[in-house]
């Protein structure tokens, strides 16, 4: 019958028997509405804190376990005080825009949960996701080297984020150990198939990343020159210290991480990185000579895992390059053959089997993390 109504208000609108304001369209549907940082009288009304999670190194900032009083979900809670945890307003105008953006990007499997932004006249509290497991610091501070179907599943995850990340224009800045959680779920016997798990849900192996403080929106046509050098030492890429940041700049970062998991050590000698607090703005001598001195670095490829797994050293290569448009995307990476493969994975019991003991010229890259408020 709706057909016919339909041909009958024609009729009438062309005869001028009615008038041309009659419509049979559809209304469009109602554009979901985007999440903001929502205002609160107190954070106590909505959260229970708890234990800090880890020390922070920059000031005003914290990170703690809480509790939602309304129904007992545990979270964990990043606080940043207004009063001294940004440069200026700018900085704090951006950090707002950037997290909102946050906000409303659809859940992602390796990408741990955003649940809401509060603020208070005291501060802001980003609500997230408890997720299960340590830290890749901490798992390999306290169990040493991870075998290699392992790092390579780490490997796969942590590339599959930032796939969807940068699909949608945003890049994470601060990639490093301490940044990606890793839950390893006991196999029901001891032998596990890899080949059959590799990049699937049912993976004994789950990595997410977490923090998204210096996450940025950004448009690859009209790149956006940073005005201070951010990220942790050994995870900033050189172009970085130039102030250009890019979706190429976190694949250096998962590169110093892929070696960091295969060798123990990071890519570079620590003492490169001799800069001072204050001298982290873009152009400043320090940032000049350590962005030199790592173009000019020669990285030791001779570890004997690089041998038995050559085309790891590949793929790592090629995301450590100085030159940023020689490195992959995170979905090239994800077609790299040491990624891909199906046959059987070899085990390395001698190299991932015995604790590694935490090195002292290996401090926690927390420590370390160069921020603008640090200047």
């Amino acid at each position: 019958m709706s057909w016919v109504i339909e041909m009958i208000a024609r009729v009438l609108i062309i005869t001028g028997a009615a008038p041309l304001s009659i419509s049979t369209k559809k209304e469009p549907n109602k554009e979901k509405k985007k999440r903001r940082i929502k205002a609160v009288d107190s954070i106590q009304s909505h959260y229970r804190f708890g234990e800090s999670v880890m020390p922070s190194s920059h000031s005003g900032m914290s990170i703690l376990f809480a509790k939602r009083i309304e129904d007992g979900t545990e979270v964990v809670v990043k606080v940043r005080a207004k009063a001294n945890s940004f440069c200026d307003r700018t900085e704090e105008r951006e950090w707002r825009y950037n997290t909102e953006f946050m906000l409303n990007l659809p859940e992602t499997e390796g990408i741990a949960k955003l649940y809401e932004v509060l603020e208070d006249k005291k501060g802001y509290y980003v609500i997230m996701e408890k997720v299960a497991g340590q830290d890749l610091f901490e798992t390999m501070t306290g169990k040493g080297l991870l075998p290699i179907a392992e790092v390579k599943e780490v490997m796969r995850q942590l590339l599959q984020a930032l796939a969807e990340l940068h699909a949608r224009n945003c890049i994470h800045k601060d990639l490093k150990l301490e940044n990606i959680m890793f839950d390893r779920t006991p196999p029901a016997n001891a032998k596990v198939d890899w080949a059959s798990f590799m990049g699937g849900d049912q993976s004994p192996v789950k990595v997410k990343l977490i923090d998204f403080d210096t996450v940025e929106t950004v448009q690859p046509q009209t790149p956006k020159k940073a005005k201070d050098v951010l990220g942790t030492d050994q995870y900033i890429a050189q172009e970085a210290y130039d102030g250009n940041y890019s979706a190429a700049s976190d694949i250096f970062a998962v590169g110093v991480i892929g070696y960091r998991l295969l060798t123990s050590k990071f890519p570079y000698k620590a003492d490169i990185f001799d800069d001072e607090a204050g001298d982290n703005w873009v152009g400043s001598p320090k940032m000049k000579e350590i962005r030199q001195k790592l173009c000019n670095y020669k990285i030791d490829w001779n570890h004997r895992i690089f041998s038995i797994e050559p085309q790891a050293c590949n793929l790592i290569k090629g995301m450590l390059a100085t030159n940023e448009t020689a490195r992959p995307t995170a979905k090239d990476a994800l077609s790299h053959p040491w990624l891909n493969e199906t046959q059987r994975r070899r085990s390395l019991p001698n190299l991932g089997d015995s604790p590694m003991k935490p090195s002292p010229s290996l401090p926690n890259e927390v420590s370390v993390t160069r921020m603008a408020s640090d200047a």
